[in-house]
């Protein structure tokens, strides 16, 4: 199993982690304006419009850097929908991605119930679900799922 491989899963779960928290403080400077601006000495800094730049630097460093290795690596092609996890052929491999498959959709089947079911009692005492909730719910979701799965490949690898 190559590198890339290996550590897939959890560069994923990394991904999602950071893009939850971007979210977070975009949100947070939404509600409240005055953590935009940070003062240090006689110098405004505008930390929103350089977090969100900053952000961009670093989302386009890391798709490219990812679609290389991706292709260097995986010898996959770019823009295919499979996570370079499935495209393995041996059969030792093919049990630990069938394992941790098993136990993400394990994971999936009594997360997604139990959402359902806070979203319906949510609705029936009149709390109203705005779209942060949901994306933030979702991206930890990515994580969860991605860690589950990176924690299956490391209980065979090691």
């Amino acid at each position: 199993m190559n590198k890339f491989k290996l550590y897939h899963p959890l560069i994923m779960a990394i991904f999602y982690f950071t893009l939850l928290i971007f979210f977070g403080y975009i949100n947070l400077v939404l509600r409240n304006p005055n953590f935009a601006i940070i003062e240090i000495g006689e110098y405004r800094i505008h930390l929103f419009l350089s977090i969100i730049i900053i952000g961009y630097i670093v989302f386009s460093t890391f798709i490219i850097i990812y679609t290389y290795y991706y292709q260097k690596l995986n010898n996959g092609k770019t823009f295919s929908l499979k996570p370079p996890e499935i495209n393995d052929e041996d059969e030792g491999t093919q049990v630990i991605y069938h394992t941790a498959t098993k136990r993400i959709y394990m994971f999936y089947s009594s997360v997604i119930p139990i959402l359902t079911v806070i979203a319906f009692l949510l609705q029936m005492v009149s709390v109203q679900i705005n779209i942060d909730m949901v994306i933030y719910v979702l991206l930890t979701i990515l994580v969860i799922h991605y860690l589950i799965y990176y924690k299956v490949i490391l209980e065979y690898v090691s």
